[in-house]
């Protein structure tokens, strides 16, 4: 009886999917594409560090341009290592494309490329875990590998979020007190904060990060027109900013909602602050003091420079990518796109909103020159509060990466 495996051809050449590999040969091929991924990972990202100190935008394109072509190249390598590997376990001389797909994504995801590397390396000569030539039946092999699989992606909503980047990403908590009757459809069918972890935990990173954004858009708007809609119940507070009492409900909920699930991006929350802070001007009925005028005007640049900075409000950028120790060693070209995305949306929100701060702050320190005799003790508390704002603006001119 001829021996089917033998049938199947060894294919050695990196950037072909087509044929088989031996146990041996997949593992050295393997090891020797990881070293060398991992080797561009760290000349990569050393180089990136004084550039993107330097703001060298040049530079940045340039490194993250070739991050992105080196790294694809090396994934390729590593899905057809893993394609024919699987064509030699099953025997067959192509596998299906559902199976192919499968392992793409599997390599791509922080989880799920671990149980997929592990079930692979299962089956090495003499190894209990049977090929098809070695008795397996291939229904058995595959549904083996798919429990695998749906087994670690129920096991990650019992493992802590830390683990995952995913400690402060309680979406549905974070939205629940502005869900009313008049809340949009997508925003009230939202799943529980159980099936959204888990589901981030096992996507890509890049699916992870637009995931993300978009769950941010509908929390946010969500408040928004919670408070546009009742605001006496959501802006019954009495908010202060350099003694005197100021309108900040906007703000002030975002923090709230924040310290439950962070955002990644400030572009939804710049534009509904804006919608806000036109709609209490227009609504204001009371003639405002010159105090008033002021920190008004300055809790608005405030509040624009606090969408600028690294804090609390924001998730810190390497969360975004945990756990990254295969994808980094499989060369994953979602890691680039998802830190390239990062820094090309923080530049362009700094080059937006920065010209709109200094055209405020010259019209505030305008004001005050005129006003200043005639403020008597609160000069001192403008004084101070423009100094610290100029510093903060400084700062993120600075170091805006």
């Amino acid at each position: 009886m001829v021996n089917c495996r033998s049938m199947q051809k060894e294919n050695l050449n990196p950037l072909s999917a087509k044929g088989a590999l031996s146990f041996s040969a997949f593992l050295w091929t393997l090891l020797a594409t990881v070293v060398v991924n991992l080797i561009v990972y760290a000349m990569i990202r050393g180089a990136l560090i004084p550039a993107r100190a330097a703001l060298d935008v040049t530079r940045i394109v340039l490194l993250y341009a070739a991050w992105f072509v080196l790294a694809s190249l090396g994934f390729i390598v590593v899905t057809n290592c893993f394609i024919k590997r699987w064509s030699d376990i099953l025997s067959e001389k192509v596998i299906g494309s559902w199976l192919r797909s499968l392992i793409r994504f599997c390599l791509l995801s922080p989880v799920l490329s671990f149980p997929l590397t592990i079930i692979t390396m299962l089956f090495f000569p003499q190894s209990p875990m049977n090929g098809v030539d070695d008795g397996g039946a291939k229904s058995g092999i595959v549904s083996f590998l798919v429990t695998c699989l749906l087994v670690t992606t129920l096991a990650t909503g019992f493992l802590p979020g830390s683990y995952f980047g995913l400690e402060r990403a309680q979406f549905r908590e974070s939205i629940q007190p502005y869900l009313t009757e008049a809340s949009s459809p997508v925003a009230s069918k939202l799943p529980s904060d159980n099936l959204i972890l888990p589901a981030l935990a096992v996507v890509t990173p890049l699916i992870r990060y637009l995931s993300w954004i978009a769950l941010d858009f509908i929390r946010i708007k969500t408040m928004s027109d919670s408070i546009a809609s009742d605001s006496k119940t959501y802006c019954s507070e009495k908010l202060g900013y350099m003694r005197v009492e100021v309108p900040d409900c906007f703000f002030n909920q975002l923090r709230k909602m924040t310290t439950d699930a962070p955002l990644v991006v400030p572009y939804f929350a710049l534009y509904f602050e804006m919608k806000y802070r036109k709609a209490a001007t227009e609504q204001s009925s009371k003639t405002q003091t010159s105090m008033e005028n002021f920190a008004s005007s300055l809790l608005l640049v405030s509040n624009m420079l606090e969408l600028l900075e690294r804090g609390p409000i924001f998730i810190n950028r390497t969360e975004m990518l945990k756990p990254s120790m295969l994808l980094h060693g499989f060369g994953s070209p979602e890691l680039i796109m998802v830190e390239a995305g990062q820094d090309a949306q923080r530049l362009a929100i700094l080059d937006k909103i920065l010209p709109i701060i200094e055209m405020q702050m010259a019209a505030i320190r305008k004001f005050h020159a005129d006003a200043g005799p005639g403020l008597g003790p609160d000069e001192s508390a403008i004084v101070a509060e423009l100094r610290e704002i100029e510093i903060r603006i400084k700062a993120a001119q600075r170091a805006p990466l």
